[in-house]
């Protein structure tokens, strides 16, 4: 049984009015947007880390300390105590022609004699140039009287002395830095030299290491 023609009709009608019902409100909804709630972003978690049990120390050494007189260039002797960290001296030398590398323990050394100095230029400067003196031979008694020429302290640690005694501390060098003016002469007042090499040397810096006695 079919249903009659203006029932049919009604329902068309409905479904058209609908369909433009559906048409306003969505271009409603484009010109009208609903606000939607916006959640507070929350703050990152710290990540924890990972309990570490704590390793035991390791003690440090403490330095040795030596008793020594230096001889500076002047003559004037000073005697005291100094600290050091490398218990043994390694250096070069050379016997009948054939150069060695030899290692003594720092309690078997008498004393250092520094025979001359070296210089090297540093820098230009307006009012003339700059050169470092450092120690060019030497010549290292042991305690049984062996002796030994060798070539600079660069790898010791006596380019720079910290000595302390009654009066109470100072640092001494075994170098120093002079300027040589354009006129020839030096600001240290000393002679003028040929070539690199210097036998004497500014007052203050030392000449001469005796070692006395080391202790703990």
């Amino acid at each position: 049984m079919t249903a009659p023609c203006w029932y049919l009709n009604i329902i068309a009608k409905k479904i058209k009015d609908m369909k433009v019902i559906f048409i306003i409100f969505f271009q409603f909804s484009l010109l009208f947007p609903i606000d939607t709630p916006i959640t507070e972003p929350t703050n990152p978690v710290t990540p924890t880390l990972p309990s570490i049990s704590e390793q035991p120390k390791k003690e440090k050494k403490g330095k040795k300390q030596m008793d020594v007189l230096l001889k500076l260039c002047d003559g004037r002797e000073v005697s005291g105590r100094i600290e050091y960290n490398k218990e043994e001296l390694v250096f070069q030398h050379e016997k009948d022609g054939i150069k060695y590398t030899k290692k003594i323990q720092l309690q078997s050394i008498k004393q250092i004699y520094i025979l001359n100095y070296m210089s090297k230029q540093v820098k230009k400067t307006k009012d003339g140039t700059a050169f470092q003196f450092d120690p060019g031979e030497l010549e290292i008694t042991l305690k049984d009287n062996d002796i030994f020429k060798i070539s600079n302290l660069n790898t010791t640690e006596f380019q720079k002395l910290e000595l302390q005694n009654s009066n109470g501390s100072t640092i001494l060098y075994s170098y120093w830095i002079d300027l040589l003016f354009e006129s020839g002469k030096w600001y240290s007042k000393l002679p003028p030299i040929k070539g690199n090499q210097r036998l004497d040397c500014h007052p203050d810096v030392i000449r001469m290491i005796r070692f006395e006695t080391i202790s703990e």
